[in-house]
């Protein structure tokens, strides 16, 4: 995973917020989409690779999802920090 990591910096940092949540809506027939988003690399504009993969970057609905994603990983933090305060 760490060669993949090194390949794809640009594809995942557009499109790593909201791979889960697409899991959990298609289920297995996910996996081969996102797994040839991670295989393709630098080798297209990331663009096109989730285009590739029927990921419509350009709907707020894409946006919209990937950032409900980070407010519940905030509302997570905050809470396990608000637990781990004394008073």
């Amino acid at each position: 995973m760490a060669h993949v990591m090194r390949k794809t910096p640009h594809v995942l940092v557009v499109y790593k917020k909201d791979p889960y949540q697409q899991y959990l809506q298609e289920g297995a027939s996910f996996k081969p989409r996102y797994l040839g988003i991670l295989e393709a690399g630098s080798s297209e504009a990331p663009m096109r690779i989730l285009d590739k993969a029927g990921i419509d970057v350009r709907s707020a609905d894409f946006w919209r999802g990937g950032f409900r994603v980070v407010e519940e990983s905030l509302k997570r933090l905050e809470a396990l920090e608000s637990q781990q305060m004394p008073g």
